[in-house]
């Protein structure tokens, strides 16, 4: 068959591997295709400089030819970066594909980051804390990522000062620990709103004529936790109610379902339930449901996420409303700032809001 001649000699035709048997194209191949060298070729793809407009048009015309373009691993190690952005979910792969939250988070991270040309390499750690510590070791001494999304920030969180040391950039989803704020670069809406949200909340089922409510929500570490947990708790009591449970789970279905059988069974029952998740408001529900008990007839049920699971439940599932897909896009704006790109705007996003539907009504008597 016949072949390019880098002397000088054209031909029509430009085959790779022998008959039958094709191969992808190398920067050789390109390079010789061009009738140019390999750095020449190397210049082009990584903006390099110093090659004429008439011989970078040829190489682009080359390389199109025989569909070739520049991997990922060799753009990375020519431009002193990966391309790539972590994130890390303190959540085992059970509690993850079980909460709609995180897939919201995602999502949103991806449509920042896929026209940005990055991609986006997820961990799921679990609980345990010396295998974050290492793997966040790893993504930046291996230079496997250009900076780190983090979620669910602790109280004394030691997050900041292993990526502050490690020298990787972050950006936090959610609010810090008030004392460590000023380390942070974080995502939120303004703890103002949250509160606003939260006392329109306790304000809606004191409205409705209870008086008991109880509060499930996660594990007391986090940040989140104590302070959605306080601001509901303040308004409740202003309007003549009172928090008559407080617990704290670690999310699972399991643990949601033992805990509200419990609390109905008790010699004090609520007539309201506010959770610090809708996936967990919904377990709740199935749950009384199945044991006879009616939402809103009996008891009412306050979510918090506004999920589209929440939306289409019957009935509709009450619950504050945060715009994860807003913090999320944000969040990787943020991160990609930090990291040299500053081509993108804020990106708008709402303030938390209750959003009612059909799982609160009169307390029962």
């Amino acid at each position: 068959m016949p072949h390019y001649d880098p002397e000088g000699t054209t031909t029509k035709e430009w085959d790779i591997g022998t008959e039958g048997s094709p191969r992808r194209a190398t920067i050789r191949d390109v390079a010789a295709h061009a009738g140019v060298s390999r750095s020449a070729v190397s210049k082009v793809f990584n903006a390099k400089g110093g090659i004429s407009p008439a011989t970078e048009a040829r190489i682009r015309e080359s390389a199109r030819a025989l569909n070739w373009a520049p991997s990922a691993s060799a753009a990375a190690l020519a431009s002193d970066s990966t391309r790539t952005v972590g994130l890390v979910i303190r959540r085992g792969p059970d509690l993850l594909f079980a909460d709609p939250h995180f897939a919201l988070l995602i999502g949103g991270v991806e449509e920042i980051l896929v026209p940005a040309g990055y991609g986006l390499q997820l961990h799921l750690i679990g609980e345990d804390r010396e295998l974050e510590r290492g793997l966040y070791t790893r993504l930046a001494t291996q230079r496997r990522v250009d900076g780190v999304l983090l979620t669910e920030s602790e109280l004394g969180d030691p997050r900041h000062a292993l990526l502050d040391e490690l020298g990787l950039p972050s950006v936090m989803l959610g609010w810090p620990d008030p004392e460590e704020e000023q380390r942070w670069n974080v995502v939120s809406a303004h703890p103002s709103e949250h509160r606003t949200a939260y006392h329109e909340a306790a304000r809606h089922l004191t409205d409705l004529g209870h008086r008991r409510v109880a509060y499930v929500s996660g594990p007391e570490r986090l940040v989140h936790t104590g302070y959605r947990r306080r601001e509901f708790e303040r308004e409740l009591t202003r309007n003549g109610a009172e928090l008559v449970t407080r617990v704290h789970l670690d999310f699972s279905v399991e643990q949601v379902v033992e805990a509200c059988l419990s609390m109905v069974d008790g010699p004090r029952p609520p007539t309201a339930f506010a959770f610090a998740n809708d996936s967990m408001a919904l377990a709740a529900i199935g749950a009384l449901s199945a044991r006879g008990i009616r939402v809103p007839q009996d008891i009412s049920i306050i979510g918090h996420d506004n999920l589209p699971t929440g939306q289409w439940s019957h009935p509709g599932l009450t619950t504050i409303a945060q715009d994860l897909r807003g913090m999320a896009r944000q969040a990787a704006i943020l991160l990609l700032r930090q990291l040299g790109d500053t081509s993108l705007g804020d990106e708008p996003m709402s303030p938390p809001r209750l959003v009612i539907r059909g799982t609160t009504g009169p307390a029962s008597s």
